[in-house]
This record gives structure tokens, sequence and C-alpha cells, in this order.
């Protein structure tokens, strides 16, 4: 393609669609080449960069049936979703970054992202593969989001959620309940206000067996998050500042604290047969409802940004501060009081083979554990960027960040094993990066290329630490190198390499104890950045009126990754967080996206093969208390190694069209209204079997090759939504109906689940395991003398269909 060809593509490949100046005679074909292709809004990124990247519509997030941003992000090619954890391209759940204006919403602990109000939230782009050197310390990747701006009227939406109190077959009441709303207004000399809430309220498909002393009071998942900008309400934002808070209050249920009546600890003679329970008052018994007496976390996290931006000879010079706090407590009752940890009111499990009891049930006493953490995350970045007219780009940047850190933890279930119960530290620590990264384009070629500088150190607290050490500052550069081509007027072809080294969370670092058990490694303030090379050849191609496809392979070697090893200081031996896992993940992600006024469809499929030495930092964990663990030396299939995974959604509207002339008669009038204008948006996930490990019963597992061996079957959700607003009240009244899982599909989500407290259920052995293994059948069961004892444990299954209501407004 000649070079004057290939920057007036350029120029209309960025161009907005109002601002394509008229073509001058010597260039009308090559106008009409791309002017139907690009002028209209283009469905894909920057189609010169390297970066893969998928874009979150408003769309998305206003019509689509999901529920939390996300969920959104879940449907995008590269992810895999297990729970509330999001793998992408094969890394895991903390390895995505989320970014506001270039700020981290992370927090420092364990790299958690902040939960988002899907109200306040604009649009997202997920960028997945060949990050150019703005982006760094994500080894799976970036989400950029873009809140909401105020407007130069007042904007109000209102929207209530509900299931009415009563489940798809009217069993039993589930109490979901959302109050979402935004208002937007002007404030002052053209500046504007805009703020977002989000009220969240459900006791799930699990039973509901906790006290509630009030209507009000917490249900099972509780989430309360709210928003707030203030930016001028035109013009290019050259300042705003943006605050997020949220509180998150998790009541789960487990099986083991299940029983509600009355419990004795002693029955038989000289009490020889153990505990027992009724369901009525008799001589002896105590009441107890154990439900009460399980754990349960409330989280508190709060973010800042402080942005803005000014013109600066060819380019645009951007600033930011920000700020990222989470408080975190885990305690029975959700008291920031410890004192319930008595060794008297430890839990006292049913015997095994007694005709009263059952070994899997606590009979009285307290969930042993205590957590209550803290962590903050300052920093400070400013960025310069250009566009040269020979459509050359250059930037570069730099930031300074700082971490703070508190944890204090205690586990009761060590008493009387001589092994340290508390785990406490509070430590802060600096870090810094640097980039420069640039496009340059000659004869149809198009080089992007950058490189990234980023600081690491556990700070002055890592010599104070168990086993510790003055800290060192790991000094890591990251190249990036991309090339794309324009094959043709419609299609562009890149190849990228990319080197990402990410800081190892703040949890992993720090460590108080020095004799502990198998179940819970000691931190390392010795730990570097986890390392990932990636490669990656994507193509764009763009169909007429708007339409896109993309394209992308990868593969992607990671090493240096946190993992458990043998420790053995003096005449000790126990686990320690080491840089020793490794993994690698290869597949390919196809995307179609069909926008329309009318009709607007995005089909998203990935084929995932992830391998790697662990799933999980920890390592296995089942295994004996005392007795270390068989480290992995090889390969094994990943958690989240779904091969195939498929996802489809669409938004259908049918806009409400103005009577010609005057009703005849009450019924017209009434078929008249019930006209109006209608929508409907569905989304469908289908994906090959997750694996899952079919364990040896009542056996330690010393064998690794069995680990991830099995596969689920295929599963597949299917969720939809339909919203009418009445001919006369469009606009301003929208009543809704939403079915989550459509077609019940009671799909399998996990083969096992970890048994803390218990001392040998599903922490000794894996009894869930060996039991899926043995028979094939879903939900749990332990060992007896006489066989399997069958538990139905719903956490295995994912949740049944589910019916809920909606009615909004806005003006």
């Amino acid at each position: 393609m000649p070079l004057a060809t290939f920057e007036l593509a350029l120029a209309l490949l960025t161009a907005a669609p109002d601002s394509a100046a008229a073509p001058q005679a010597g260039t009308d074909r090559v106008v009409r080449r791309f002017e139907e292709i690009v002028v209209r809004a283009s469905p894909l990124h920057d189609l010169l960069s390297s970066q893969s990247v998928h874009l979150v519509t408003r769309t998305s997030l206003r019509e689509l049936p999901v529920d939390r941003f996300a969920e959104a992000l879940a449907l995008k090619a590269g992810v895999v979703a297990r729970g509330e954890d999001l793998h992408v391209r094969g890394g895991r759940s903390g390895d995505l970054q989320l970014l506001l204006r270039g700020i981290t919403l992370n927090e420092p602990l364990r790299g958690r992202p902040m939960d988002l109000p899907l109200l306040a939230v604009e649009s997202a782009e997920l960028l997945s593969g060949g990050l150019d050197a703005e982006y760094g310390g994500a080894l799976a990747g970036v989400a950029q989001v873009r809140t909401v701006d105020p407007g130069e009227r007042p904007e109000i939406e209102l929207r209530w959620e509900g299931d009415g109190g009563w489940r798809t077959d009217f069993t039993r009441r589930t109490g979901y309940n959302r109050f979402s709303g935004r208002v937007g207004l002007p404030v002052l000399a053209g500046w504007g206000a805009v703020g977002s809430a989000d009220v969240f309220t459900d006791d799930t498909h699990l039973p509901a067996l906790r006290s509630r002393r009030a209507w009000n009071s917490w249900r099972a998942d509780n989430r309360l998050q709210g928003f707030l900008k203030l930016a001028p309400v035109r013009g290019s934002r050259p300042l705003a500042l943006e605050i997020l808070a949220g509180r998150r209050v998790r009541r789960p249920y487990n099986p083991m604290f299940s029983l509600d009546g009355y419990t004795t600890l002693c029955t038989g003679f000289m009490c020889t047969g153990g505990p027992a329970y009724s369901d009525t008052s008799e001589p002896g018994y105590e009441r107890y409802r154990a439900p009460d007496h399980s754990a349960m976390t409330d989280e508190h996290h709060l973010g800042a940004v402080l942005s803005a931006s000014s013109p600066l000879g060819p380019g645009r010079l951007r600033g930011a501060a920000g700020a990222v706090a989470v408080r975190r407590l885990t305690s029975v009752g959700g008291r920031d009081d410890e004192s319930y940890l008595d060794p008297s009111r430890a839990p006292f499990f049913g015997l095994p083979e007694s005709p009263t009891s059952d070994p899997l049930f606590v009979y009285r006493g307290d969930e042993p554990f205590f957590q209550k953490s803290s962590g903050e995350t300052f920093t400070l970045r400013a960025d310069f960027d250009a566009a040269l007219p020979s459509g050359n780009r250059y930037g570069f940047g730099a930031g300074l960040l700082h971490d703070r850190v508190r944890m204090r933890e205690l586990d009761l279930t060590t008493k009387g094993l001589n092994l340290d119960s508390l785990r406490a530290y509070r430590a802060s620590a600096p870090g810094g990066f640097a980039y420069a990264q640039g496009r340059w384009m000659h004869e149809g070629l198009v080089l992007n290329g950058g490189v990234r500088l980023e600081a690491f150190t556990a700070g002055s607290d890592a010599a104070r630490q168990s086993f510790g050490a003055p800290a060192r500052t790991h000094w890591t550069l990251s190249p990036r190198l991309g090339v794309a081509y324009p094959v043709s007027t419609r299609d562009v072809l890149s190849l990228s390499y990319v080197r990402i080294q990410q800081s190892p969370a703040r949890d992993f670092l720090y460590e108080n104890r020095r004799v502990i058990s198998q179940r819970q490694p000691l931190g390392n303030p010795g730990l570097e950045p986890p390392t990932v090379i990636s490669f990656q050849a994507a193509i764009k191609h763009l169909f007429d009126q708007g339409r896109g496809f993309q394209a992308a392979f990868f593969y992607r070697d990671l090493f240096g990754q946190i993992g458990a090893r043998e420790f053995r200081p003096a005449f000790l031996q126990m686990p320690r967080y080491e840089n020793a896992d490794k993994g690698h993940a290869e597949g390919f992600e196809l995307s179609l996206i069909l926008p329309g006024s009318r009709l607007q469809l995005e089909a998203q499929y990935t084929f995932l093969h992830a391998v790697g030495t662990q799933s999980l930092e920890e390592g296995i964990p089942y295994g004996a208390r005392l007795t270390p663990r068989t480290e992995s030396l090889g390969d094994y299939p990943l958690d989240w190694d779904r091969r195939h995974s498929v996802a489809v959604s669409g938004v259908w509207r049918h806009p409400a069209v103005a009577p010609s002339r005057s009703p005849r008669g009450p019924i017209e009038l009434a078929l008249r209204g019930l006209r109006g204008r209608w929508s409907a948006s569905w989304v469908t996930r289908v994906g090959s079997g997750l694996p899952w490990t079919a364990s040896p019963r009542q056996v330690a597992i010393d064998d690794l090759s069995i680990v991830n061996q099995q596969r689920f079957k295929w599963d597949e959700n299917t969720s939809l939504s339909l919203r009418w607003s009445p001919l006369l009240l469009s606009g301003w009244l929208e009543l809704g109906l939403d079915v989550r899982n459509l077609f019940d599909y009671r799909s399998e989500r996990a083969a096992t689940l970890y048994g803390y407290p218990h001392p040998t259920i599903n922490t000794y052995y894996d009894d869930y395991g060996a039991f899926r293994g043995e028979t094939g059948l879903p939900g749990g069961a332990y060992w007896e003398d006489n066989g399997w004892v069958r538990v139905h444990d719903p956490r295995l299954l994912n949740p049944p269909r589910m019916l809920r209501f909606s009615l909004g407004t806005r003006w």
C-alpha cells in the first residue's frame, strides 16, 4: 500500500463519525473504499494497535442480564469464570488488573479488584494481549474502566429488581432485592456532579439458616456500593474527581454448621455415646443454632482518583493521584472481638460410627477463626502522549506507589500442637515505574514498541519478619514489541511479543510465625515479581455497516509464580511461599460483533489449554497437618482449564410508534397502550467441562499425576431479560422480567470443597473428591465403615432457575 494511501486510511480509521472532511478530487476513490467501513463507529479498538482489546459497551452494562461488572467481562473471549473469580488467558484470579484513569483499583493484600456499581460505569476495555508499555504489572491483562460523566441537564435513573420473595418453583423465599440509582446534575460554572448507588441483598439458592432479627437484617450476600464524580459538563474533562465506596457482608452457608435445635455433648454411660441432637427440648440439652456460630466476612473498600489533563505542545499531558483502601473482618457474628476464641468454645463434632451423632456436624462451639486485615495503596502518576502529522506517535510516563498492609489472624485449631496460632504483621513499602512507547509507520508497516521499568521491594519491614533479611529493590525491565500491517482496506494483521512482571501481593511477603502446620505457608519477604512472556498473532476485519471480527492466537509462558515449597530452617521443616510455580497457556479467540439500532449481537469463542505446577499458591489443601505435602514437579491441568467456551449475547428493541389517529373506544385505547416500547436481551454461555481430581479414598494425595485428570460434562447457562415501557408512559416507566438459568441446567461447579475447621473430612482426606471418583455422583459424601454417607452439598452445583421482576424510571 503506498504511504499516502495508508496515511489517508489511518486518518479515516481514527476519525470520529461526524468529523470526516470532504474528499479531494485526487482521493475520491480511496475515500469511497473506507467510508462505508470506518466512518460509521467501528466496533473494534484501534486497528493499527498490536493489542488484543475487547470492548464492554454501555449497552452491555445496562441492557444485558448481568448483575456485576465482572459478569460483563466474563462474556469476552479468553475469560473463564469460576464463581466470582475471572481467569484471563489461563492466568490466576489475582493476575487481572482493574484501572481507572491509570490508577490501580486492586487492593494490595491479595490483588482482588474492587467491585463497581454498574450504573457508574460508562464503558470498559479488556486488554488481554500485546499490551503497550503504558500498562504494566498484570500477568493476565488489564481491565480499563471509564465512568459516566455529568450532563448539561439533570438526569435521574432509578431501578428496583426483586424475586417477589419466591423462587421459580414457589417453594422457598430467597429475599433477592436490588435498588439502583443514578443522579446527574450541573452544579456551578460549567461543573457537574453525578452519583450512583447500588444496594443488593440476597439469600442465594443455598439454605438460609442464620437468624435474622429484623426485616432489614443482613442476608447471605449483601453489597452496598456508591459512586460520586465531579467534572466539567462539557469539553475534554481537564479535571475530575471520582470516588468509589462499597461494603460487602457475606454470611456463607456451611453444612457443618447447620443444626438448629437442642444438643448435648454427653449421651450413654460415662458419655461414651458422644453428642446428640433433638428438635425439642429435653433434659440435659441446650439450645444451639449452629449457623450463627459460623464465621462471616464484612469488607469495606474505598477508592478515590483525582485526574487532570492539559494540551502541551503537540500532545497532551495527563496526571492522576489515587488512593485505594480495603478493610476486611472475618469472625463469628461479624464482631471486632476475638474473645470467642477460647478452647472451651472450640467446635465439638459428632463421633464416627455413633448412633446418636453425625461426624460431619458441629454440636457445640464456635468456628475457631478470626481475621482482621487492612491495606492501602497510594499512587501518583504523570503521562504525556502526542500524535505527529506523519501518523507516528510517542508517549512516556512515570509513577510512584506506596503500600501499607496490616494483618491479625488467629486459628484455634492449632492449640495443643505446639504450633503458632497467631499470624500478625504490619508493613509498608514504596514502588515505582517509568515507561516509554511509540508508534512508527513506514510504507504501510506499523511498528508499536516500548519498554517499561518497574521497581519493587518488600520495604524496611522485611528484616523484621520471621526468617527475614534486609530487603533489596528488584528492578524489572519489560520490553513490548508489536507489528501491525493492513493487508487490505478491511483487514489488519498484527504480531506482538511482550514480557510482563507483576509484583507479588503483599500477603505473601510478611510473617511473624516460626513453627507452623502444613496448611498455611510462611510469608517470604524475599519473593520476586513473577514473569510472563507472551506471543500473539491477531487479525482484525471490518465488514459493511460497522460490523467487525477479530481473531487472536496466543502463547503465554509463566515462570517464577508464587507456590508453596518446603523450607528447612535448622531442624524444622515447613512450607513457605517461593517463586517456584510455573505454567503455560495457549489457545485462540474469535470475536464477532454485529452492532445495530434494532438488533445487535456479539459472539465469542475461546479455545484454551492451561497447565501448570499448581492452581493455588498454597498447593493442594488436603493432607496431614504436620506431614510435608508432595511437591509438584510436572505440569497438570489448572482448575480453570476450560478447553472450549462460547458466549453469545444480544439485544433486540422494538420502538414505540406514535398513533396516527385518536382511539375509538376503550378497547382500542388499551391495545394501543400495550404496544409501547419492547426490548429483549439474552446471554448464553456454553463451555466444556472443567477439570477435577478423583482422589483416593482415605489416602493422602501423593501421586500428583491424578490431579485434574477428570472432566465434568459440558455446561450451559442462558439468561433472558424482557423490558416493556407503555406507550403512554414511554421513557418514564419500564417494567421488566428477568430469568436466570432459563433452562434450569444444574451443572456441577466443583467436585470438592475445603473442609476447615473439620479435623479430617475434606482436610486430612479429600472425601468429596474420592466419592465423586468412585461413584460418579455429585453432592459429596464422607466415608464410614459401612460405606459412603451422602451429604448432598448444594455448594457443589450451580444455581437453579431464578425469576426476577423489575421496575425502572428515567428522566
